[in-house]
């Protein structure tokens, strides 16, 4: 009898013990599939749809991996992150931190902002919780098929005072390359700062602000460097040559979607324009200063240009031209013309034959001659460049002389 009563106690032990693990089991499986339920509710309610690969929580972080992203009521943006660490505190987010994070835009830049906009106002929580990334790619096409116009690759974002601070080592545009490219955006200031070639976008080079809300503005400025190293943060290779350029173009527009239109600004140092040694008493000095208006067609294929006004020295032309965007790359035209008296060449045109011994015989048959002509020199110059290749840049000019004699 005892043995038997022993038996069926382990028996009952055992059945237990087999219960007791498959409620465990159960109710394992049942935490974690509310656990998941819940992270992704929360994600919900705070406007990002995600599908994790796999969740795991502690008391104190939450991490995914292998998630698949988009952001709720904003169609052009879908993502995917190797891994998302959520640090909490009772339960809410305090610091969250990405890595391996893919990101891809489909659609216009205005869409794309005004989606962006609205997300922004509608979950202000966001902006307060710390976020970083690294490993950040981003493509950004204008339709899903297409190939893309933006790439961004090894980019690091981070929070600093007061904002964040994207940077990355190249930035690709339309097949023209950025490189060393740091973004600043601060809550308390209306426009995005992006420096490129420095870490301190107030000391880059190359410094570009965006205004974020209407009306919409946009000012590119750079300092005095040579063409080269210029070029070469454009991801550019050209022959030195000696010749330096800083200046500003700035933009403005109502709408994003709407055409744009500002000015040019730019002075080449040790430069002037080519010119037969009969104008060296005209065009003087070592710089060339160039102005002009600028339209901005509304799809940003086209910038035509207007009112320019080429001057070096006493030399100036006048004229206009079109910057147009060819799938990857950019294609420049320029047509000036100007007119001289032909009384200011007259004076240089023969003291620059007579040479350095006659000087002062030049000088005054030069005189001479001056008095004694009358009309115009028409100058015209068509300038023709591909940003492919800036070193083959084609100049053709043309000079008509209107000079005769003055009736005594």
């Amino acid at each position: 009898m005892g043995a038997r009563k022993t038996s069926r106690a382990r028996i009952v032990l055992a059945a237990v013990a087999a219960l007791l693990l498959l409620c465990a089991v159960v109710v394992a499986l049942g935490y974690r599939r509310f656990v998941n339920w819940y992270v992704i509710r929360e994600c919900r309610n705070r406007g990002v749809q995600v599908v994790p690969g796999a969740i795991e929580v502690s008391m104190s972080t939450v991490r995914l991996r292998d998630t698949r992203f988009t952001l709720v009521n904003v169609p052009s943006l879908a993502g995917h992150a190797a891994t998302i660490e959520v640090e909490l505190a009772t339960l809410a987010p305090t610091h969250v931190a990405i890595h391996g994070l893919n990101l891809e835009l489909s659609g216009p830049v205005s869409g794309a902002v005004t989606e962006a906009t609205d997300w922004m106002a509608a979950h202000k929580e966001l902006s307060e919780i710390p976020i970083q990334a690294d490993g950040l790619d981003v493509l950004w096409r204008d339709d899903r098929k297409s190939q893309p116009w933006l790439t961004l690759q090894k980019a690091t974002f981070a929070p600093e005072p007061g904002g964040v601070r994207l940077k990355t080592p190249k930035v690709l545009i339309s097949g023209l390359g950025f490189k060393q490219v740091v973004m600043t955006w601060k809550t308390a200031t209306p426009e995005v700062v992006i420096g490129i070639g420095a870490d301190d976008p107030s000391a880059a080079p190359i410094r570009i602000e965006l205004a974020r809300r209407a009306p919409y503005s946009l000012k590119v400025a750079w300092k005095q460097a040579p063409v080269t190293d210029l070029a070469s943060m454009l991801g550019i290779a050209m022959e030195p040559r000696g010749i330096s350029a800083e200046g500003v173009v700035e933009l403005r527009a109502a709408d994003l979607a709407a055409p744009m239109d500002g000015s040019l600004h730019l002075v080449l140092h040790n430069f002037v324009p080519p010119h037969p040694m009969e104008l060296n008493g005209i065009v003087t000095g070592s710089q060339t200063v160039i102005d002009g208006k600028l339209a901005v067609s509304q799809d940003r294929s086209k910038a035509g240009l207007t009112d320019v006004k080429v001057v070096a020295g006493a030399f100036q032309l006048d004229g206009s031209g079109q910057v147009q965007v060819v799938e990857r790359y950019g294609l420049i035209g320029l047509k000036l013309s100007g007119t001289i008296p032909c009384t200011a060449v007259a004076k240089n045109a023969v003291a620059g034959r007579m040479g350095r011994l006659d000087r002062l015989l030049g000088g005054l048959i030069g005189d001479v001659a001056q008095r004694a002509l009358v009309g115009v020199i028409t100058v015209g110059v068509t300038i023709d460049a591909d940003t492919r290749n800036l070193d083959a840049i084609k100049v053709e000019d043309r000079v008509g002389i209107g000079c005769s004699l003055r009736l005594l």
